[in-house]
């Protein structure tokens, strides 16, 4: 059984890291990008079954991030990784994320989070 893939998207290596070693003890796939062009470049090349993305890149605005790969790849599930809370939507989302996390990261949260968009 092939194991869940999921895209982290921070330009903050330590944030990626702790969601990588919060993460690594589940049954999942991780693999990190550190801006927005290389995650669109890891999402073509790995098809992740979900994405962490921070809203806050250096190179590509994060709305736009997600805008473009909800474009391309709708049918992959988003979550925005920010340091305020979001109003969800009625659709319980918000401008086509699915869902967030909080920084200072959860642990429990986050693997709460993550399991409930890849069940």
């Amino acid at each position: 059984m092939r194991k869940p893939k999921i895209l982290i998207v921070d330009d903050d290596e330590f944030i990626r890291q702790l969601i990588g070693t919060i993460l690594s003890k589940e049954e999942y796939e991780l693999i990190e990008a550190h801006n927005g062009d290389s995650a669109l470049h890891e999402v073509e090349k790995n098809e992740p079954d979900l994405i962490i993305q921070d809203l806050n890149l250096p190179d590509i605005e994060g709305l736009e991030l997600n805008r473009l790969l909800l474009a391309h790849h709708s049918e992959i599930p988003i979550l925005a990784l920010t340091g305020v809370e979001l109003k969800l939507g009625q659709s319980g989302n918000y401008r086509g994320f699915v869902g967030f996390i909080l920084k200072p990261i959860d642990p429990d949260n986050l693997k709460r989070t993550v399991k409930r968009f890849l069940n």
